[in-house]
């Protein structure tokens, strides 16, 4: 009896030493392996910083919209629980199968925590949670907050302004050249979770809080950026082209402050073309053709060559023969003859004067044969030889040649920041894009001089007459001087000049006389016409007409009601003539 009191007491005595164990030397670790049994961390997403525009518009910003999380070690079948998801919030094949790879992945690893899909439909999210308490296909599901990007601009500067993935990472145009600084670092919060996963409501016991994104700032003008976008798919309508692009910037700084392409697209779209992606404003080389001799008579001018030539309609230069557009001969030309008629033989004669050492040398000074720098990613520019380390690549028919625009190749944002310069009283400005950016390194912007202000003032007067007299009437609005050059260069296929098929330029500025805006307006394979006069100017004229309303920029010619559309040339014609009418009977009186 006593062994067995003995026995039970010592049995006590074990139990109570291991109790004391339990609860005082290993309790830390019980409560924390409890601890990570019931909770679990969860990232708290950080919004992605807005891109704006000059007046802080909005092109692109996050909005707060669902994920769907799931546990995955209660799956049972990844397939069945993606099908089920894909019938439920109306997922495509590419999504389904993106999401399956997703979660077969994270079950494979044998992880507690899977987010399947990002920036879904609230009703639809909702119903799906309300489905999963019932659908044991659905076990393990949850919602969570998280944002979406938006573009509350819709299409307008989506090649610009670039698209984000599933989850929030730049992939393209500024979302992904500021992709660090608009990021942001994402929190943390720690929940109580039930015995499938899932958070407990109103459990959360920690929270490190998100650093949002920061907001880049361009210099784009989303008004003006609308006119752009409107105009450019407008002739896109009517001419039925490869693509066209325009470009309008602020003469005296260099600010883009509109950039439109065509193809474009809807960044709300499932499936989008990746021809409607490029921003051709910047990445796509083309024979600018016509528009080309504006730089041309620039170099004339700048190295005081001579500018009066003679234009017999064609010209033999080995067993190269040069011809005017429809065998035009223009007999004698100086300078502004040359520009206002686009003669080919004045603008390759000139070019021959200058040479092609000192030609080569203004190109480099223009920015023609370098990057611009504006912050864009893929940014290309026009490369020729130079003639002080390959002259053999330079024979007189090429000099030529490159006088009036073949043989050579630049991209739209080069030649504009070009005729800017001419506008901005010789004062070459590098072309910007974007104002701010919290953070970044961006390019230094060193301005410098081209030309002589007096030179610049006598080129402008010249393009006017191209307006006023030549090919580009179809780019006058009334009570405005407008300075420009069209152009008309066929399209190189293979390495041949394809027959029929030309890019439609016109490039110039608005007033002429106090420059304000740079425009320029490239249409590719226009099917209903092919010149630049015809086919480009008149979409120069509208985007000029609506952008200088909006910037309340005065008239300098307010009697000139001459417009490049003829109906509203006879209107402004017909109100005088009753404005006349009516002084003259009030006069009688």
């Amino acid at each position: 009896m006593e062994l067995v009191f003995l026995l039970f007491l010592l049995f006590i005595v074990v139990l109570a030493l291991r109790l004391t164990y339990l609860q005082w030397f290993q309790a830390r670790g019980f409560a924390q392996l409890a601890d990570k049994m019931q909770s679990r961390t969860f990232a708290v997403d950080a919004s992605r910083g807005r891109i704006r525009d000059r007046n802080g518009a909005e092109f692109a910003t996050d909005i707060l919209a669902k994920a769907i999380a799931i546990n995955p070690r209660v799956v049972a079948d990844p397939e069945t629980t993606v099908d089920r998801i894909s019938e439920l919030i109306h997922l495509d094949e590419k999504d389904r199968e993106a999401m399956l790879a997703r979660l077969s992945k994270a079950k494979e690893g044998k992880s507690a925590y899977s987010q399947l899909r990002r920036g879904v439909d609230r009703k639809l999210a909702e119903a799906l949670e309300a489905t999963s308490k019932k659908d044991k296909s659905l076990r393990g599901l949850w919602l969570e907050d998280s944002p979406i990007r938006v573009n509350p601009s819709g299409a307008d500067g989506s090649q610009i302004i670039g698209t984000v993935n599933q989850d929030g990472k730049g992939l393209e145009a500024i979302e992904l050249k500021f992709d660090s600084i608009l990021k942001g670092s994402n929190g943390e919060r720690r929940v109580r979770v039930d015995a499938v996963g899932k958070p407990i409501p109103e459990s959360e016991t920690r929270v490190v809080q998100p650093v949002n994104g920061k907001d880049v700032t361009l210099t784009l003008d989303r008004d003006i950026q609308h006119f752009v976008e409107a105009e450019v798919a407008k002739v896109a309508q009517e001419q039925s082209p490869d693509a066209a692009t325009a470009i309008v910037m602020d003469v005296q700084t260099g600010d883009v402050l509109g950039m439109a392409n065509w193809p474009s697209f809807d960044p709300k779209a499932k499936k989008i073309d990746p021809q409607g992606r490029r921003n051709r404003a910047v990445t796509d080389l083309f024979e600018p053709g016509s528009i080309f001799k504006v730089i041309t008579a620039a170099a004339a001018l700048e190295y005081g060559v001579p500018t009066n030539t003679y234009c017999s309609g064609s010209r033999t230069i080995g067993k190269h023969t040069i011809k005017c557009a429809h065998g035009a001969h223009h007999g004698a030309c100086d300078l502004r003859r040359m520009l206002e008629q686009s003669c080919n033989l004045g603008a390759g004669a000139i070019a021959e004067r200058i040479g092609p050492t000192r030609f080569y040398k203004f190109l480099e000074d223009i920015g023609i044969q370098s990057k611009t720098g504006i912050e864009f990613p893929g940014e290309e520019y026009g490369r020729l030889p130079d003639p002080a380390k390959r002259k053999d690549l330079w024979p007189t028919i090429r000099t030529v040649n490159v006088g009036f625009g073949q043989g050579v190749v630049v991209t739209p944002i080069q030649l504009l920041a070009a005729y800017a310069a001419v506008a901005n009283d010789g004062i070459y400005n590098p072309p910007r894009l974007v104002r701010d950016a919290p953070g970044a390194k961006l390019p230094e912007r060193l301005p410098h001089r081209i030309m002589t202000v007096s030179n610049s003032a006598a080129l402008r007067s010249h393009m006017e007459a191209v307006v006023v007299s030549g090919t580009g009437k179809k780019a006058k609005i009334a009570g405005y001087s407008v300075a420009g050059k069209t152009g008309t260069a066929q399209l190189v296929t293979n390495g041949r000049y394809a027959h029929g098929q030309y890019v439609a330029s016109f490039c110039g500025f608005v007033p002429a006389t106090k420059p304000k805006l740079a425009i320029l307006v490239s249409v590719w394979h226009p099917r209903k016409a092919q010149y630049g006069g015809v086919v480009s100017a008149p979409v120069f004229r509208e985007i000029a007409r609506q952008s200088v309303a909006y910037l309340k920029i005065q008239p300098d010619t307010p009697g000139d009601l001459t417009d490049g559309n003829d109906q509203i040339s006879r209107q402004y014609a017909q109100a005088d003539r009753r404005a006349r009418a009516e002084k003259k009977s009030s006069a009688n009186d």
